[in-house]
């Protein structure tokens, strides 16, 4: 069992590490890019169709970061 706590142990210390970037994450400085990049992604094709707008506003409100 030894090998499965090992596992066990890096599981639980990688979910911290994830927990403190996702701190790191929840600046407004993320959040910006983040909506440029989208904004940038939806405009490429010349225009912006408004399912292109439904999916963005549906990424905010189901990211904990972007929220």
């Amino acid at each position: 069992m030894a090998l499965w706590d090992r596992i066990k142990e890096s599981a639980s210390q990688m979910q911290t590490q994830l927990e403190a970037k996702k701190n790191d994450l929840k600046s407004g400085a993320f959040r910006d890019a983040s909506m440029a990049m989208c904004a940038l992604v939806a405009a490429a094709d010349g225009s912006v169709d408004p399912s292109e707008r439904q999916r963005v506003a549906q990424l905010i409100a189901t990211n904990e970061v972007l929220q």
